[in-house]
Parts: structure tokens; C-alpha cells; sequence
């Protein structure tokens, strides 16, 4: 009798544990959306407001430089040359983080040409050469798993640009058993899969985080000098 109590309060517990589970993984998506909001309107503003006034600014150099044009001060003239310089990287890096910010490419082109973009987006950034393989086409997912997917993609190449020193990342989406298949593979300086599984870091956090609320699993694997390939 005592063992068949312990065994009901036992599936009792289960059974709430995974009510509770489920109930953690909707609040994580409603977060996670509201995330997605948040950056929408961040970018727009950025690239109304900010992306404005710069463009202003640069308009006003450019004419203090005419109206400066044969001053022999040429001090002043490698000044103001370099205030127009700085201005138009600053508007080009606006417009580069409020596209990346709102997932422009994502709901304009679908998920496989937003990869495809964006690996070139990347080398152009940090110049790390990316082959993009896909055997997908004309792929039907939820905006959830699309915008998921892609996140993870990102801060996955993130990861490789500020940690792997690698000097080619390769990239695959396919099909495989009836589920889509994601791998980033590099051939930087790896590090040690189980011991930063120990410190839980924020970013394979977040990765893991954004895996279970689309549905899918994450795998990394990674070994010191001999590259990190991450699998979703």
C-alpha cells in the first residue's frame, strides 16, 4: 500500500512537473516574441531617427566642405574629410544592424535565401570565408521556428567570428529522416564541449533556449584545435 502511494504521488509529481514544463516552454515563446517586437520597433526607430539625423550631419559636412573648398588650411580640411568619412560608416552600420534587427531578408526573401544571405553578410564583416550548401526549397515552417531557426544561426556564427579564429565555416541545410537539418561547422580553435557545458554560458544557453521552443535539438561538438560543428 505504501509503495503504491509513493508511486501515485510519484507520477503526481511528474505529471505536474511536465504541466509545468510546458507551461515554462509557452511563457519562453511569448518572451521570446515579445523580444521579436521589441527589436522591430528598436530598428525602426533606428533607421528613422538615428538613420536621419546621421544622414543630416553628413549633409552638413558635405556643405561646410564646399563652402570650405580651396581654404589652404589643410588641417582643417583633413578634419572635415574625415567627419564625412565617419558619418557615412556610421549610417552604413545603422543600416546593416536595423536590417539584422528586424530580420528584413527573413520575411522578404524566406529562410533558406535569409541563410544564404547572410552568410555574405558575414564575410563581408568579419571576413571569414562561408560555404552555403541547401537541398531546400520552397520550405512551409511557422514564423516561430523560421525567426528561431535564424537566431540560432546567427549567434551561432557570432560565436565563430569573436571565439574560433577560423578561417572557413562551413554550412549545410537539409533534409535528413524527415526533419531539417542545420550544421555550422569551422575549423577554428574548438574548446572543450564538456567543460563549458559546466559553466553554462550565456550564449549556448540562449542557443538551447531558442532550440526547445521551436521543437528541435541542439548538438555541439567540439574538440581544442580542431574546430566546433553545431548541429540543429
Amino acid at each position: 500500500a505504501k509503495l503504491k502511494k509513493a508511486q501515485d504521488m510519484m507520477e503526481q509529481q511528474i505529471l505536474e512537473a511536465r504541466q509545468m514544463n510546458g507551461q515554462l516552454r509557452t511563457l519562453s515563446a511569448h518572451m521570446e516574441n515579445v523580444r521579436e517586437e521589441e527589436r522591430l520597433h528598436i530598428a525602426r526607430e533606428m533607421h528613422d531617427e538615428l538613420g536621419q539625423l546621421l544622414t543630416g550631419f553628413k549633409m552638413e559636412v558635405y556643405l561646410l566642405k564646399r563652402k570650405l573648398k580651396g581654404y589652404e588650411n589643410t588641417e582643417i580640411a583633413e578634419k572635415i574629410h574625415s567627419l564625412e568619412n565617419a558619418a557615412g560608416e556610421a549610417i552604413q552600420f545603422v543600416r546593416k544592424l536595423s536590417s539584422e534587427l528586424r530580420l528584413g531578408p527573413l520575411e522578404d526573401l524566406g529562410l533558406v535565401a535569409a541563410l544564404e544571405w547572410y552568410c555574405g553578410e558575414f564575410t563581408k564583416r568579419y571576413h571569414i570565408p562561408v560555404t552555403f550548401q541547401s537541398a531546400v526549397a520552397g520550405l512551409p515552417v511557422s514564423p516561430l521556428v523560421r525567426t528561431g531557426l535564424f537566431r540560432i544561426y546567427q549567434e551561432s556564427l557570432t560565436n565563430i567570428a569573436r571565439h574560433a579564429q577560423s578561417t572557413q565555416v562551413d554550412v549545410n541545410f537539409s533534409v535528413t529522416n524527415n526533419s531539417l537539418l542545420l550544421t555550422i561547422k569551422d575549423n577554428g580553435r574548438g574548446f572543450n564541449a564538456d567543460s563549458s557545458e559546466k559553466r553554462k554560458t550565456l550564449g549556448l544557453l540562449g542557443m538551447k533556449e531558442r532550440a526547445i521552443m521551436i521543437g528541435a535539438s541542439l548538438k555541439i561538438t567540439s574538440t581544442p584545435d580542431k574546430g566546433t560543428t553545431v548541429e540543429i
